[in-house]
């Protein structure tokens, strides 16, 4: 039997000014790709700015109270978060009445009113230019998705450079590994350069060395904004060298700020594909901060994830610190005040050479 009532009066109801079908059309540019099958949570402040939007997969009717405790737990975190909107991707209540995944929604609205979330609950079979979509509970609103790629978000993100992906698949796709013939080359070439780089390093030679490795990432950061080509195993390998001076990479998260944030993204991501595993993990780390500062946490865990499958065994600072900071779900704000501490350190060495 079919229960399509019975959500908990004590949650706060919630009728926000914004559009519905407008804020439907921006999650794909939100979250970076256009969910399939998807618990989608955007979560406001008290004057219904969007601080977050957290996406995962619809689970299974045994792991409701599960994955909704573990959702709830991650977003009290944020004290500014006061109302979420809650998007079920993938239900259609002309199939079942007051909609399949109705239960899960029942599970979200008794979590809200245990934290005091004001919450409204929406279903849309997809995200798709008029996609009808239709309210859980007795309100029983309905409407229809405009073009997602008519939104001023997605308009936002074409002008900074950002591509909106059909799927999750595709944002894996940035990150996946070249051929293993090619990383087996680029890594006999990696490690007889990796030694010559050791001998660079002695002082009083070695603030001359940092400089000069920063200045040639800077340089490809510069050129990926035109380039059509793919770098170089040369350049490939340098880069990696590069990066394995933790000094120099630290100085690198600046570059998640300011004019070169986009560029400097797009060259970690290749690299994250084409250097071998022995290199990998710290390009696959500035490409997951980079994406977090910016707000897409999709693609800072596929790439954080990328980073560990290189060095699980290995005590990697870095990852280990990014991976951490996307499990508990901190505020990009506060990844932020890294990558500004990291152009404090740059600047006064600068100031000091």
């Amino acid at each position: 039997m079919s229960d399509t009532t019975g959500f908990d009066d004590h949650a706060a109801t919630w009728r926000p000014a914004l559009d519905v079908g407008h804020v439907l059309a921006a999650i794909p540019h939100l979250i970076g790709f256009y969910p399939k099958d998807s618990l989608v949570l955007v979560i406001l402040d008290d004057q219904d700015l969007i601080l977050a939007t957290y996406r995962v997969d619809l689970p299974e009717s045994g792991h409701h109270r599960r994955v909704v405790g573990e959702l709830y737990g991650r977003l009290t975190r944020d004290r500014a978060a006061r109302k979420l909107f809650v998007v079920i991707v993938g239900d259609d209540e002309t199939s079942v009445p007051g909609g399949l995944h109705a239960p899960l929604v029942r599970e979200m609205t008794a979590g809200a009113a245990r934290v005091g979330f004001g919450i409204r609950a929406v279903g849309v079979p997809g995200i798709a230019s008029q996609a009808r979509w239709f309210e859980y509970g007795e309100h029983r609103a309905t409407g229809r998705v405009p073009d997602p790629d008519a939104s001023p978000l997605h308009l936002a993100m074409v002008l900074q450079g950002m591509v909106t992906r059909a799927d999750r698949e595709d944002l894996i796709d940035l990150v996946r590994a070249d051929p293993r013939e090619d990383l087996d080359r680029r890594a006999r070439m990696y490690h007889d350069a990796l030694g010559s780089a050791f001998d660079e390093d002695a002082e009083p030679e070695r603030p001359k060395v940092m400089e000069q490795r920063y200045r040639a990432i800077l340089h490809q950061v510069e050129r990926a904004a035109t380039r059509v080509e793919p770098l170089t195993d040369a350049e490939i390998v340098e880069m990696g060298v590069a990066l394995t001076d933790h000094e120099v990479r630290d100085w690198c998260l600046e570059l998640a700020l300011g004019e070169h944030a986009v560029t400097a993204e797009r060259l970690w991501l290749e690299l994250t594909r084409r250097l071998p595993d022995a290199a990998c993990a710290e390009a696959a780390s500035l490409a997951a901060i980079s994406a977090y500062v910016r707000g897409d946490g999709t693609l800072a865990r596929i790439a954080i994830d990328r980073a560990q499958s290189t060095q699980p065994d290995a005590d990697h600072r870095l990852t280990n610190l990014v991976d951490a900071a996307i499990t508990v779900g901190m505020e990009p704000a506060r990844m932020r005040l890294l990558c500004e501490k990291a152009q404090h350190h740059r600047r006064h060495f600068s100031e000091r050479s």
